[in-house]
């Protein structure tokens, strides 16, 4: 049984619609990648996973697989709740380096004079406000209340870069925190460094050699 010249035109109809929706949709799509494709990085919420964070997974001047992500970090304590928190209000220095098992040379821009200059280095914690905070991907500035002063961090993948900005009336001063210092201490106290097969040599790298 042949099929009726009717049902050919109607198959024929609806392929011609299908085909014409087709070639709409594609030339919508090439339409809106062309538009959106230099905004794309807007997308990105560089804050994600700020409120309760570990050390390596926010790094807002960083660049994808970059080998450097710099961030402020607010707390300090430890792999977990460490880095940048959102709710903390404190700057306690800027790292380098925020990876799995990895930090890095943080440091601390301070304004130095005759009042402080005794305790500058060892009190140098700086309260900051998110009003005058600024984070994009690769990108983060703050404004440290203590000083006066403007950080500002980006990163190309290989190489890191602060920017701090002194007012011009103050003595500038930039405190390194030696955290390798700590980590050394936690070791030490727990006696890592014991040898436990030599009864004989029980001293400890406090003391002597083993």
């Amino acid at each position: 049984m042949r099929p009726s010249k009717v049902l050919v035109t109607r198959i024929l109809m609806g392929l011609l619609v299908l085909w014409s929706a087709a070639s709409c949709c594609k030339k919508h799509l090439r339409q809106s990648a062309t538009t959106n494709s230099s905004n794309l990085v807007d997308l990105v919420y560089p804050q994600l996973d700020t409120d309760n964070s570990r050390w390596f997974l926010f790094s807002s001047a960083s660049r994808p697989f970059g080998m450097v992500n710099l961030s402020p970090d607010t707390q300090i304590g430890g792999a977990w709740g460490s880095g940048y928190r959102y709710q903390t209000d404190t700057v306690k220095g800027f790292s380098h380096i925020h990876g799995s098992q990895i930090s890095g040379l943080s440091v601390m821009p301070v304004t130095v004079s005759r009042a402080n200059k005794d305790a500058v280095f060892t009190d140098f914690y700086s309260e900051f406000s998110h009003e005058t905070e600024r984070i994009s991907p690769g990108y983060h500035l703050v404004v440290l209340k203590k000083y006066g002063i403007t950080a500002e961090l980006t990163s190309t993948k290989r190489v890191g870069l602060h920017k701090y900005t002194f007012p011009a009336n103050k003595k500038p001063g930039m405190n390194t925190i030696p955290r390798w210092e700590a980590a050394l201490n936690i070791i030490l106290k727990k006696d890592l460094f014991r040898t436990p097969f030599r009864k004989e040599n029980s001293e400890d790298i406090r003391t002597g050699p083993v």
